[in-house]
């Protein structure tokens, strides 16, 4: 829903399973009346309508090597671990950006593979740390006003201002 309101050029779903009940507790494009049917096929029109500037189509067939040749960015969600490496593999080995997740009840993962050339600077995900600063000794030794430690590692990067 997201990729297709930020208005990429195109988004192919490619999802053959069919429609369960459990389904319409957590997708927002199925109704009742889809059960039984191809998720991705019923899903894409309404997909469709939230934005008339992006071509939404539905793939229904093998995912090969060379069908994924033509994206520049593919997503897998809900599929099994061994696959998930045969198209990271393939998108790896053509330069196509990958991104696997998936979600167990409460939790998850996210994977992405952006290439050799994609540099993470956060790398922990963490906000940054504001510090009110009381001393800083001859030896460098920095001593926070309240005390308490700071979770800096080695190799963080730390900047003084007034």
């Amino acid at each position: 829903k997201n990729v297709v309101l930020s208005g990429v050029k195109s988004c192919t779903f490619c999802d053959d399973g069919a429609v369960e009940m459990k389904d319409l507790s957590s997708h927002f494009f199925l109704e009742e009346s889809d059960i039984g049917k191809p998720r991705a096929q019923v899903a894409t029109p309404r997909l469709q309508e939230l934005n008339s500037l992006v071509d939404c189509k539905n793939y229904s067939g093998e995912i090969t090597e060379e069908y994924l040749s033509g994206f520049s960015v593919v997503v897998c969600t809900d599929i099994s671990l061994e696959e998930q490496l045969r198209i990271n593999d393939i998108t790896h080995k053509k330069g196509i950006r990958f991104i696997a997740a998936k979600t167990f009840g409460l939790f998850g993962f996210l994977f992405n593979d952006f290439g050799a050339e994609f540099e993470v600077f956060d790398h922990n995900g963490e906000e940054c740390i504001t510090q009110m600063i009381s001393a800083v000794d001859e030896e460098g030794i920095v001593t926070c006003v309240d005390e308490k430690r700071h979770g800096l590692e080695d190799g963080d990067f730390v900047t003084f201002s007034e």
